[in-house]
């Protein structure tokens, strides 16, 4: 799965997925530049040549209430044209107040038999959170948290993180007699995110005023990959092994606009996050472009 490169951009819904794969151990052999630590694989779901429909619906803390819908099944009588659509939905509340968080995801695939042994998929995956953003509470230098209610929002009730996803792919693929197969895949991923907030600076812990800026930031993100693969078993020793060949390339562009405005202070010993609301203007800032092949 394209990499999320920094936080400013919301995670992918897991519904989305048929599994979550892990690997353990540097992943460059197959990724190019990655951790070294691991990488986590997000597999896709894909249609069925089946009707299948499955849905749900959850409610919890902070009226925290979900619901879920999966459609899958073939699009004509031979079963060669398959679809498949999912969606989720959250509305909920966060454990500080006032606060907010909806989060739509949509994805829908077809597949194509274009011979009994060569497969086109296409797909996309749309997905935009809103939310109310919180930076924490300071404490003492001693570490002592201040004694106010763990609700309260250090902020204005006005923060707000957008964060949106359009995450599309090309998939070609042919599988051989020997069980073999043969890949081609391309995937687009734009990311971006409109966030205006105060975010807490210094903290004077004698008269409990704190110092809080604002902060208008702008970031966008559009990762391109293509990778072609073969893989193929063979026998040798008594033992059956795999051959895989392939090539890949990535482009990633990430550029960040942000800006600030008049500070604004709070006094914690009498909390209060009505503050007023003055617009900031984004200037240009930095960008960075990333090509990689192997």
């Amino acid at each position: 799965v394209t990499q999320n490169r920094n936080n400013f951009f919301s995670l992918p819904d897991l519904y989305m997925y048929d599994r979550v794969e892990v690997l353990r151990g540097p992943n460059a052999l197959f990724t190019g530049s990655g951790e070294p630590s691991g990488a986590v694989n997000l597999v896709r779901k894909r249609a069925l040549n089946e009707f299948q429909m499955l849905g749900a619906a959850s409610y919890g803390s902070y009226d925290a209430k979900r619901i879920e819908l999966d459609v899958t099944g073939p699009l004509n009588e031979a079963r060669t044209v398959r679809g498949r659509i999912a969606g989720a939905f959250d509305d909920k509340e966060l454990f500080y107040q006032p606060s907010f968080y909806r989060k739509p995801t949509f994805y829908g695939t077809l597949e194509f038999d274009l011979t009994d042994r060569t497969t086109l998929s296409v797909g996309t995956t749309y997905s935009k959170a809103d939310y109310t953003a919180v930076f924490g509470i300071p404490a003492y230098p001693n570490g002592q948290l201040v004694n106010i209610p763990r609700s309260f929002l250090y902020g204005a009730e006005w923060n707000r993180w957008s964060s949106t996803t359009v995450d599309s792919f090309v998939e070609l693929e042919h599988r051989f007699d020997n069980g073999g197969k043969a890949k081609v895949t391309y995937r687009d991923t734009y990311r971006d995110a409109d966030a205006i907030y105060l975010t807490p600076n210094t903290w004077n812990s004698r008269t409990g005023i704190g110092r809080l800026n604002r902060i208008h930031l702008a970031p966008w993100s559009n990762t391109q990959s293509l990778d072609g693969h073969y893989t193929t078993p063979f026998e040798l020793f008594g033992q059956t092994h795999d051959v895989i060949l392939g090539a890949d390339w990535r482009k990633y562009d990430y550029t960040l606009k942000n800006g600030s405005g008049t500070a604004a202070n709070v006094n914690l010993f009498a909390p209060n996050n009505a503050i007023p609301y003055q617009d900031v203007r984004v200037l240009p800032g930095t960008s960075t472009v990333q090509e990689q092949w192997g």
